[in-house]
């Protein structure tokens, strides 16, 4: 029994352990445990680009802080006279601005990084249910025989039940891993010719 997330979903796929009888079966098991491989690798580095991003938040609130404790404590020191130290303290906010506005660029670019590893795990999951179905159709075996059991998810309508419409990137990514199926399928064809 395997666990696997889609979409953000724990899903847990039964599966039995077979020895591949034709060579097509087995470059489809072995490209299903590469991508099982690759999947357990992005989502690795997803949660660690999170944490990343966590952490540089925290940073981000304490240099801001700090930043105002320095402005203030300038303030209270030109009010008592002591303009030298109040300038002292100005140019270490002007510091701490600096490294603000750093961990500002940081947390931008570990998002921008996190979003693009969602996306590639999302595509990586489909080419896997993919190769997964794949090698159902190839071994023969049908939904009743206690194996994998693939459900396409049913499309969210609103109340008038009029289908929301797709985004761009959905239609994208779709003839993206419609491409790569298909690329996949004569690569498969072709091994079997030699």
């Amino acid at each position: 029994m395997v666990t696997t997330s889609i979409g953000g979903a724990l899903v847990v796929v039964a599966r039995s352990r077979r020895i591949p009888t034709s060579p097509r079966c087995f470059c489809v098991t072995a490209n299903s445990d590469l991508l099982r491989s690759q999947l357990d690798r992005l989502h690795a580095e997803a949660e660690s680009t999170r944490a990343k991003a966590n952490s540089n938040r925290l940073r981000l609130l304490r240099l801001s802080e700090a930043a105002e404790n320095l402005r203030k404590q300038a303030a209270v020191n030109v009010q008592t006279g002591k303009e030298n130290d109040a300038r002292e303290l100005l140019v270490q906010k002007k510091k701490v601005m600096q490294a603000l506005d750093k961990a500002k660029a940081r947390i931008e670019l570990l998002d921008t990084l996190s979003s693009k590893l969602n996306e590639a795990i999302s595509v990586k999951e489909t080419q896997l249910i993919g190769n997964i179905s794949l090698d159902l159709e190839e071994n023969g075996e049908n939904s009743t025989s206690g194996g994998i059991h693939i459900v396409s998810p049913k499309p969210k309508s609103t109340e008038d039940g009029v289908e929301n419409d797709h985004t761009p990137l959905d239609s994208e990514g779709s003839q993206l891993i419609e491409r790569n199926f298909e690329d996949y399928q004569e690569l498969l064809d072709t091994e079997i010719m030699y």
